[in-house]
């Protein structure tokens, strides 16, 4: 079993290759990286950033990352009614916004959250995640039909 940082450095580095590969408006495209960001980032904010959130050195991070994760959706809900001249930039934007969220996430939050969370909890947590996205996934699926 693994815990929640390889599970969410395993999303972070699915979601970097669902946008590498974007290069049109290919609905099934669009609809997949919808879909993985919006479960990681929901199951993401209810299972790991909640016990980091009280925490005085890490809350401050925690809502700078969830204003990320806001910003990422935005774009990502953008992305299918962008004309053909701002589509690539609005790719381009959640690339960026990904990459920095990743790097400050995977940098300085992971080291506060090790401190705080013990092996087990981390276990715990990462179990809860993925139970979380796949309860995203199916709302989203269910809405879809």
């Amino acid at each position: 079993m693994s815990d929640i940082y390889a599970l969410l450095e395993r999303d972070h580095q699915n979601l970097k290759s669902l946008l590498h590969e974007l290069s049109s408006r290919d609905d099934d495209h669009l609809h997949t990286l919808s879909l993985e960001l919006k479960a990681h980032t929901e199951a993401e904010e209810t299972t790991f950033y909640a016990p980091l959130a009280i925490d005085a050195k890490a809350a401050g991070a925690v809502l700078q990352a969830e204003k990320e994760h806001k910003e990422l959706r935005m774009l990502a809900l953008d992305l299918p009614s962008a004309s053909d001249d701002d589509f690539l930039a609005t790719a381009r934007s959640l690339g960026d916004v990904l990459l920095s969220h990743v790097e400050q996430e995977e940098g300085p939050l992971f080291a506060r959250a090790r401190e705080i969370l013990s092996d087990e909890q981390a276990q715990a947590i990462g179990v809860e995640y993925e139970r979380q996205k796949q309860l995203v996934k199916g709302r989203m699926h269910s809405r879809a039909y």
